[in-house]
């Protein structure tokens, strides 16, 4: 099983077909692509950028994300529109800043929000802050990388939520939390 496959299993342990998700940081969609095959419709924000575009502070985790090339990432968007084409009416791609796309999403509006963008600690409580909103009552905010030390989203989101919000890990070092 690939790790998109395990991080696709960990969500779909959470929703379920005809459900609307966001996928913040999808780089070539390959797990945008596995949620799609099983029925869900997928949000896709990325904003494409090369390594040296990103803020300081992502550029400071060292992840591999902030020293790629403007082809590298061009590559990726192309492959992620490629894999998009064929769910039409249910993946959307938004070419785009996080905070800027969390602006255009109604409140309330979707079953559970997907963090894999920038990876610093401010950068990921950013996201929970802007993103946790759009999410219904009984839905889920979640992401990638907790629990690697290299990065700050486990003191990210363990700092944005109250202790009376369980987050769980599950396989691949994913998150979640119930809204």
């Amino acid at each position: 099983m690939t790790p998109f496959e395990q991080r696709a299993q960990a969500i779909l342990r959470r929703v379920q077909p005809g459900m609307v998700i966001a996928e913040i940081g999808v780089f070539h969609g390959q797990l945008s692509e596995c949620l799609l095959n099983a029925g869900l419709t997928v949000h896709m924000i990325d904003n494409w950028l090369p390594g040296s575009e990103h803020p300081e502070r992502y550029k400071a985790t060292g992840d591999y994300h902030t020293k790629l090339t403007a082809d590298a990432v061009k590559n990726a968007e192309q492959d992620t529109r490629r894999r998009a084409h064929a769910f039409p009416g249910r993946a959307w791609i938004h070419k785009m800043d996080s905070i800027d796309a969390s602006k255009l999403v109604e409140d309330k509006s979707l079953d559970m929000v997907f963090l894999d963008a920038d990876h610093s600690k401010a950068g990921v409580k950013e996201d929970i802050h802007y993103w946790r909103p759009k999410v219904i009552p009984g839905g889920w905010i979640g992401g990638h990388d907790y629990g690697d030390e290299r990065f700050g989203v486990t003191e990210a989101v363990i700092e944005s939520f109250p202790p009376w919000y369980e987050i769980e890990s599950d396989i691949n070092l994913t998150w979640f939390v119930k809204i």
